[in-house]
């Protein structure tokens, strides 16, 4: 019985000396590790790059009110049809123009607001879409020439955002590692492999966007052209790099 229970006592002793190792391993060789982490230099850096626009898109079209529903209806109708034409005649394809609006509503007598009968309003809306964007205005124009009353979201964007997101992620990297060296040259000591990256998100901001609402009605467009503009847009991208340093 004796020997059973010295047999078992060393056994035990064993294994809380292999754990006991096991540990100290562990810790060792966490140890490095945990010195880089304590031994650190944390930046971040951004990067953008301006690119022109390649899309140009606009929401055009017109409002029409009667006492009939199909009066009003049917002016609309005739008016959209002039739109469209004047939207091909300008060279934008079918497949670049679509509803994006359509109501049709009545609208109370309200004799202080200068309503004196109830009418019907038929509103319909258009989205242009075009490729050259420097012949927005001139598409804007044509529209309006042909009766067009409304005029919204006049929007300027690029097609094709992942080269220049690419590039922008070289100049974030870049700027951090630039500003790494730096703090490093004033601290005196020499900057490490990187230990962590994390990206801060990409950008996409217009310089120059225009949201235009104008009334025929009450002379909020004039001739002479509309003067719109595209612009560049800004492509930005961020990082935060953790450094070690040696």
């Amino acid at each position: 019985m004796k020997t059973q229970n010295i047999i078992a006592v060393a056994i035990l002793s064993g294994c809380a000396l292999f754990v006991t190792i096991g540990c100290s391993t562990a810790l060792a060789e966490d140890a490095p590790l945990q010195e880089k982490l304590n031994r650190t230099i944390s930046v971040s850096g951004t990067g953008s790059v301006r690119v022109k626009p390649d899309i140009a898109t606009a929401s055009l079209g017109a409002s029409k009110s009667s006492v009939k529903l199909s009066e009003a209806k049917a002016s609309c109708d005739q008016t959209i049809n002039q739109i469209k034409s004047s939207l091909k005649k300008s060279g934008v394809d079918d497949e670049d123009i679509r509803t994006v609006q359509y109501q049709i509503y009545r609208v109370n007598a309200n004799p202080q607001a200068g309503v004196r009968e109830s009418q019907w309003k038929v509103v319909h809306m258009l989205q242009v879409r075009t490729e050259k964007p420097d012949k927005i205005a001139s598409i804007v124009d044509a529209a309006v020439n042909a009766g067009a009353t409304d005029v919204q979201n006049i929007s300027f964007s690029v097609d094709s955002l992942a080269k220049h997101r690419t590039k922008s992620r070289e100049l974030a990297i870049e700027a951090a590692k630039e500003k790494a060296m730096q703090l490093a040259a004033l601290l005196k000591v020499n900057v490490g492999e990187v230990i962590s990256v994390s990206e801060g998100g990409d950008g996409y901001y217009p310089m120059a966007q225009m949201s235009a609402n104008m009334s025929m009605d009450s002379g909020g467009y004039g001739g002479g052209g509309s003067g719109i503009s595209g612009g560049q847009i800004e492509v930005a991208s961020s990082a935060q790099v953790v450094f070690a340093i040696r």
